[in-house]
């Protein structure tokens, strides 16, 4: 049930701005920000700054204290949000938007450990798995993000603006 809520959630953060691009101006609004890579160096720096904090963030979690992971989720969430709420630079819709989807799915990782912590009544192979499946799925992300970024940051505009 949560996890369909979660979900949810992440399909309105993901569809929404994109529907409101839509409604604004049919199509042109969303081919500007998707047809050229995003070269805002600093923007795409801060990306990089909190998904080096992710790292960090994760191996803080301690598997016997299940607050550890508790700040972690916390941490995910508040990073998650602050990207939701701010207006992605000129041609890093698609960027903006894979770094929101990649965080849902930290989350989501981060959830599992936590469940696997606290739930004495399932048996802990079944979070093993989930947790598996779920940590390739954020290493996927993860990596097609890195190559949207790295696709900006080899623009001319983008080594001219570092």
């Amino acid at each position: 049930m949560l996890r369909r809520i979660v979900s949810a959630l992440v399909f309105v953060a993901v569809c929404v701005p994109v529907l409101s691009i839509s409604a604004s101006s049919p199509l042109t609004g969303l081919a500007a920000q998707t047809a050229a890579a995003c070269t805002d160096s600093t923007y795409l720096t801060a990306i990089g700054t909190d998904f080096t904090g992710l790292k960090s963030t994760f191996n803080a979690i301690d598997p016997a204290a299940p607050e550890s992971t508790a700040n972690a989720i916390l941490v995910i969430a508040t990073a998650r949000q602050r990207y939701e709420d701010t207006p992605s630079p000129a041609g890093c819709f698609l960027v903006n938007v894979n770094v929101i989807v990649t965080l849902a799915n930290a989350d989501d990782l981060a959830a599992l450990i936590l469940a696997k912590q606290v739930d004495k009544k399932t048996a802990p192979k079944v979070y093993d798995d989930a947790i598996t499946a779920q940590s390739k799925r954020f290493t996927t992300l993860s990596q097609q993000l890195a190559s949207l970024m790295s696709a900006g940051a080899a623009t001319p505009a983008a080594t001219t603006a570092q």
